[in-house]
């Protein structure tokens, strides 16, 4: 007994965080229990939980003595007014990110011709020492490429400054999102969307969003497919929706939070779509695949209570537990494969190890803006969108 109040205790503080995404309301499976946390970046959403639902979103309490899940949500901001307020909404209710500590080898050997005038070297450079934690040398590179007009590089210090990882230095977020977004950086654009939205303008949050998705963010086609699913910000289409979740989902890197969406707030709750748990659970298994914690923490509650048609399995439930545990985001499901464990359930899955300082103040920020240098990373330049040519009609003689 001692170990269950342990893990609700451990529990309800995950309760608040959201996604990176635009406030909406999400429909969840039946008979599943789960509670909220939050792409991995960005803006938030707002979402509603049934009773005994594996909800993506928000968290309802749990009245039976079960083990209870908090669900991650990636890379996000929280929607608060202020950039200060901000930043102690993301350390006060900050979900859990369990991120696998990477050992990046160390940084090749450095021609001074490069670190003192290649700008992309430099901030390829700040990269891996972020990918090492070693965010103050991150940081120092990245002003050097970012002082050359580097846009990558001054959307990396947007995101250090965004999650306060910037000592002794006023956060300047808006300001470097604001620089690469002039060279018409997507990323930086997403993240003006995450600081409107931040800023209780989901309007321009929306205006944003659409820049950013026109120009290949796969984060902002979430975001921006959220929006149009909830009508946060401008009018609500449930086609526009499914189509820039879909976007989102299969582009280039592929968003794993707009998988979960498509399951969830799609398929298996019928939004302009026949109701279809086999389709929901192909994109659950998709975005559990691609790294969503939330996803295979849900898969695992399906799975241990025989929902959505499928048998219950505990075995197929534990291993869902502990795959949720190993991503990003899977504390939650570490707490719950401890608690089954204790009751001798889960016996052939290895045991959850939680990161040694996952309880530090900065740890979770850290995490946050390390996940969202990897998008930054992965997301591949595109062109700003042409206008169409003027149409001139022939001279009359």
């Amino acid at each position: 007994m001692k170990y269950f109040a342990l893990t609700l205790a451990l529990l309800v503080p995950l309760a608040c965080a959201q996604d990176n995404s635009p406030e909406q309301t999400t429909t969840t499976p039946d008979n599943a229990a789960a509670a909220s946390a939050q792409e991995t970046a960005p803006a938030a959403d707002s979402a509603s939980a049934q009773e005994m639902t594996p909800a993506a979103e928000e968290t309802a309490p749990v009245a039976e003595p079960e083990p209870t899940a908090a669900s991650a949500q990636e890379t996000a901001p929280v929607t608060e007014s202020t950039a200060a307020s901000t930043q102690e909404a993301v350390l006060a209710a900050e979900p859990a990110i369990v991120s696998a500590q990477e050992t990046a080898p160390a940084p090749a050997a450095q021609d001074p011709a490069q670190t003192d005038n290649d700008p992309v070297f430099q901030y390829h450079l700040g990269q891996e020492y972020a990918l090492r934690r070693d965010y103050p040398t991150a940081r120092t590179w990245f002003a050097k490429a970012a002082a050359q007009n580097n846009a990558d590089a001054q959307t990396a210090l947007g995101i250090l400054d965004y999650y306060g990882i910037a000592s002794d230095k006023q956060r300047d977020a808006a300001k470097w999102f604001a620089k690469a977004a002039k060279q018409n950086h997507p990323v930086a654009y997403d993240w003006q969307g995450n600081l409107a939205a931040d800023n209780q303008n989901p309007a321009q949050a929306r205006q944003k969003y659409n820049r950013a998705a026109e120009r290949g963010s796969t984060s902002a086609m979430r975001n921006l497919g959220l929006a149009w699913l909830s009508g946060k910000g401008g009018a609500q289409n449930v086609e526009q929706a499914r189509e820039w979740l879909e976007k989102a989902a299969t582009g280039q890197p592929a968003d794993a939070a707009a998988m979960r969406h498509l399951a969830l707030d799609i398929y298996h709750v019928g939004k302009g779509v026949a109701a279809d748990n086999k389709q929901a659970l192909d994109w659950l298994q998709r975005a559990s695949d691609a790294g969503d914690s939330t996803a295979a923490l849900i898969l695992g509650q399906i799975y241990r209570r025989g929902d959505w048609g499928e048998t219950a399995d505990e075995n197929k439930a534990c291993a869902y537990y502990a795959q949720s545990a190993a991503q990003n985001g899977g504390l939650p499901a570490a707490l719950i494969l401890q608690t089954l464990q204790h009751q001798k359930k889960c016996a052939d899955t290895p045991p959850a190890i939680l990161p040694a300082d996952n309880n530090s103040r900065l740890y979770w920020p850290q995490e946050r803006a390390l996940q969202a240098l990897k998008t930054l990373e992965t997301t591949p330049p595109q062109p700003a969108p042409q206008p169409a040519p003027v149409a001139v009609e022939p001279e009359t003689l």
